[in-house]
């Protein structure tokens, strides 16, 4: 299922215009240069998908992000979006 995911390209049919917030970490498999290539190429695509994007460059790794100290991070992040009222997808 997972490699099946990963080969599946979605298109949105039209674009959502409220808030998306796009977290990105960095890949331990890719130098400097290569996570910026990649993240500025996921921060385009979904540029084009949304008429609101607000991005977070988080500590670590996919895995370590989500792992204290890291999550306090994101969590306080992604809370300041909630309590100012967006709609967060």
């Amino acid at each position: 299922t997972y490699a099946s995911a990963l080969r599946t390209i979605y298109r949105p049919v039209r674009r959502y215009e409220g808030v998306v917030r796009l977290v990105l970490a960095q890949d331990p498999t890719l130098d400097v240069a290569g996570n910026q290539r990649e993240q500025g190429l996921m921060v385009e695509g979904w540029r084009g998908c949304t008429g609101s994007l607000e991005v977070w460059y988080g500590p670590g790794n996919h895995f370590s992000l989500l792992k204290a100290p890291n999550v306090l991070s994101l969590a306080a992040w992604w809370g300041d979006g909630i309590f100012a009222g967006e709609r967060v997808l």
